[in-house]
């Protein structure tokens, strides 16, 4: 690594002492802004706390045409089971393993602050000759893309953009996919709980990860594995559901689940013989892929109330009908992702079961049809949807500069195109003639407590992007 990739890390380390959790916009709003005051520069803040710091030319090429560095704020909070985090006060604490920095029980947030922190070193590198820069750093991206979707585009005056939300590093993002989002509610009536044991069955180990870049990988769903296993156990084992909890946000694989449920005298080595055999499906299903799979159950005091067994059974009905992983292949590349799924959030609330969807696509018409069945699905169950959004897939073009300027400094590099949303595809389809690419270092495992960046290639990225600006073609 060269020298330089450490002031990249150490603006990373201040950034992670910061509350990124998505929704919770205005601490990182209030440390740009300082930022951005410590070094004298203009900046802009928008309704939705989006900021744009605007940095002066180098000396000779103030008056070139300005290029924007772009990279969201927030980060998926998600946290090893038994650590304690408070995420919208405590800071990240990170741990430096050879080549990958990691942190310690949580994800690292380097989705997206490693690019944030490149953008940021970028615009105080006086060893840089680069044309006027716009740093955009954008809110709430994590939860559908919405400071993107909303931002003032007024406060954007370039025509380039670089976003530093990609990767693999020998990629170059040049189209993503769509997404509809979706927060449902499926009523159920509740009922005193009768005065029996209470069990918690809990579907676990599930390496989870981001819905769009993990979703070829086999990795399975604990929501829709409990869903399944409560069901397949209801037939020779009748309970009450008292509740149904999992995963940690809507456009990541969730990795745990569990529900409260009371056996309907059902003798306790019965329900547990028919949830282990149930695990032992699951291992044998998934082999390989899924190595920390188990299910578990365990002893808990007895709730207040229950579900009525209409509604829990409906509940239950209703989150295995619902379209969930890869559903289909691109025809033109079998091996890039078409259409995906993903119910992420599934909680259990006075008014019944709230949940969280992510539904991608490349083509916008695939994503609708399969919306079209969400929403049957959602009216079957007697439920309503509490918010959507739909935002179109950003379509490659056929002739970019940037492009062109990135594609050179790579050695070996291939055009690609991503499965997740990217914010500068939402922003290329709100401004029009915007030239964007897409790019940035390996990050494994985003979305979830394993979440690691690899500093070689982050130093690599590095270079790239001081390379592209100092020559944006």
């Amino acid at each position: 690594m060269n020298h330089r990739i450490e002031r990249v890390l150490d603006i990373f380390s201040d950034i992670s002492k910061v509350p990124r959790n998505s929704g919770n916009r205005e601490p990182m709003k209030d440390w740009l802004v300082q930022w951005a005051e410590e070094r004298n520069l203009e900046y802009s803040v928008d309704g939705e706390m989006n900021v744009v710091i605007r940095v002066p030319g180098s000396p000779g090429r103030e008056e070139e045409p300005s290029i924007a560095v772009q990279a969201h704020t927030d980060m998926v909070c998600a946290v090893e089971n038994g650590v304690e985090h408070d995420f919208s006060s405590d800071p990240i604490r990170l741990i430096r393993d050879g080549d990958w920095l990691t942190a310690d029980g949580t994800s690292l947030g380097a989705d997206n602050g490693i690019g944030l922190a490149m953008a940021l070193a970028c615009a105080e590198d006086s060893d840089l000759s680069r044309p006027p820069l716009e740093v955009i750093a954008t809110t709430d991206e994590e939860l559908g893309l919405l400071g993107a979707a909303a931002m003032d585009i007024s406060m954007i005056r370039s025509r380039r953009m670089i976003n530093l939300d990609g990767g693999p590093e020998n990629s170059l993002v040049v189209g993503c996919a769509g997404g509809i989002g979706r927060k449902m509610l499926i009523p159920a009536e509740f009922v005193s709980a009768p005065e029996r044991a209470a069990r918690r069955l809990t579907v676990t180990g599930f390496l989870g990860g981001h819905s769009g870049a993990d979703v070829t990988r086999g990795r399975g769903s604990a929501i829709m594995e409990l869903a399944r296993g409560l069901l397949r156990i209801h037939d020779e084992c009748p309970f009450s559901l008292a509740s149904f909890d999992g995963g940690e946000a809507h456009n990541a694989i969730p990795r745990d689940a569990s529900a409260v449920v009371i056996p309907h005298s059902v003798p306790d080595e019965e329900l547990e013989k028919a949830w282990t055999a149930f695990r032992d499906i699951l291992r044998s299903e998934y082999g390989e892929d899924e190595p920390g799979v188990d299910c578990r159950m365990e002893p808990v005091p007895v709730p207040e109330s229950v579900m009525t067994e209409e509604s829990g059974l409906r509940i239950l009905r209703f989150l295995i009908s619902v379209p969930d992983g890869l559903l289909a292949r691109s025809r033109r590349d079998f091996s890039i992702p078409e259409t995906s799924s993903n119910l992420g959030i599934a909680a259990t609330s006075p008014e019944g079961l709230r949940c969280r969807l992510m539904i991608r696509s490349i083509l916008d018409t695939r994503a609708r049809a399969v919306d079209r069945r969400m929403e049957a699905a959602i009216e079957l169950a007697g439920g309503s949807t509490e918010y959507r959004n739909d935002i179109a897939a950003w379509q490659p073009v056929s002739e970019s500069v940037l492009q062109s300027a990135v594609l050179r400094l790579m050695d070996g590099g291939q055009l690609g195109f991503m499965h997740g949303v990217v914010e500068c595809g939402v922003l290329a389809n709100r401004i029009p003639g915007l030239d964007a690419v897409c790019f940035g270092p390996d990050i494994e495992h985003m979305h979830s407590p394993d979440e690691r960046v690899n500093l070689p290639s982050s130093g690599r990225i590095y270079e790239r992007l001081r390379k592209l600006l100092a020559n944006p073609g």
